[in-house]
């Protein structure tokens, strides 16, 4: 099982509506890429300040998989937004979870 780990601190001018839109359609993804295992979106809590603002955790049988979802024409337009909307990202792909 390769697992992928993916935050975001969004730019402060992006509304939280735009965030929960971003998080909905990420979520939708699972319906139309078959090679996600297990995928959530989670907004941070706001607990602290020294936090990240969105994560996405994605599991996938193999890298085979998670190079399809990469690459899969559904996720790339969310990721090129997504690029416009941050600040920072950070990102791991580990097969240790």
């Amino acid at each position: 099982m390769l697992h992928h780990i993916a935050m975001f601190r969004f730019r402060n001018d992006v509304t939280d509506e735009t965030i929960d839109d971003v998080r909905s359609r990420l979520l939708k993804l699972p319906e139309t890429i078959d090679v996600i295992r297990e995928y959530r979106v989670g907004r941070d809590a706001r607990l602290s300040d020294t936090t990240w603002d969105m994560v996405v955790f994605a599991a996938f049988a193999d890298l085979e998989g998670y190079s399809i979802y990469s690459t899969h024409p559904d996720h790339v337009p969310i990721v090129d937004e997504v690029r416009e909307l941050v600040t920072d990202r950070a990102a791991v792909q580990t097969t240790d979870l």
